[in-house]
């Protein structure tokens, strides 16, 4: 069974994007009406990297004594994301553990 779409053509700003073949098949892009221009994986990868990194300093100011599972799950982030943002904020000299991985504590040591 065929369906018929209604199809409307709408003129967007920006590069025109033609539909490409590809193996066979036809590919088209889409864009949604006010979406916004996507931007360099870079710049997305930075930008929530340091958002990540605020939120867990300002979870470890209030609670020093958390675990980096207790961080990830409060944050809705995988543990292994949490640790590796620990380990550059360790780097850049913002964050540092005191005392023994089960019984110490997170100072914070400035903001970014």
């Amino acid at each position: 069974m065929h369906r018929q779409y209604e199809s409307k053509l709408l003129v967007m700003p920006g590069p025109t994007r033609l539909p490409q073949e590809i193996g066979g098949g036809v590919l088209l892009t889409f864009a949604r009406t006010g979406a916004r221009q996507p931007e360099e994986p870079e710049a997305a990868v930075q930008r929530s990297s340091e958002k990540s990194s605020e939120k867990i300093l300002g979870l470890l100011r209030k609670s020093p004594t958390l675990t980096a599972r207790e961080v990830a799950q409060q944050l809705g982030i995988s543990q292994r994301a949490v640790e590796k943002q620990i380990d550059k904020l360790k780097r850049a000299g913002s964050l540092r553990r005191v005392g023994s991985d089960k019984g110490g504590y997170w100072e914070v040591l400035e903001t970014l």
